[in-house]
């Protein structure tokens, strides 16, 4: 997989594709992947930048995810995302999401890069939210999950969001 940070018709220098160390590309690159080389088609990282890109266009299951890439399939073989004109199935996105990445190591990958991208400077606001989470009040009960969240709004960071009573 191809990636790179540069705007659309810019030179490449000669040097080559130029990384940017702080992306969210490079820090799903430091997961671990547990899976053997033989037999493995797609890289991790790219099946976690596959699977962000579907959520964050409303897709919350394996299938919904598979069927986002393949319907975009061709967009995704000429920005370079797939090496080839073949999306993943979606039992590989649910063993990725059961099995391979630890939910504790992703989360504190996450938490690294929100904190890379959080521009210090003289004053910073922050803001506080709390929300429950959809689907999680039991029949009867008048309470389920509960998320707080700290935001950075001039930023559009969210620094940690966590499980509260």
């Amino acid at each position: 997989m191809d990636y790179t940070e540069l705007a659309p018709h810019q030179e490449v220098h000669q040097t080559g594709i130029i990384y940017d160390l702080k992306s969210l590309f490079a820090f799903l690159m430091r997961i671990t992947d547990p899976r053997h080389a033989r037999g493995k088609q797609y890289p991790l990282e790219l099946l976690l930048v596959l699977i962000l890109l579907a959520k964050l266009c409303g897709e919350n299951t394996p299938t919904g995810i598979a069927d986002w890439v393949t319907y975009r399939i061709d967009a995704l073989v000429a920005m370079k995302l797939l090496p080839k004109n073949k999306a993943p199935c979606h039992m590989t996105y649910r063993r990725v999401l059961q099995l391979i990445v630890s939910p504790h190591e992703l989360e504190r990958l996450l938490s690294e890069y929100h904190q890379s991208c959080l521009k210090t400077g003289t004053e910073l606001v922050f803001s506080l939210d709390g929300k429950t989470v959809r689907g999680t009040i039991p029949t009867g009960e008048t309470r389920g999950t509960h998320l707080l969240s700290l935001y950075v709004p001039g930023q559009g960071l969210v620094l940690m969001e966590a499980k509260v009573d």
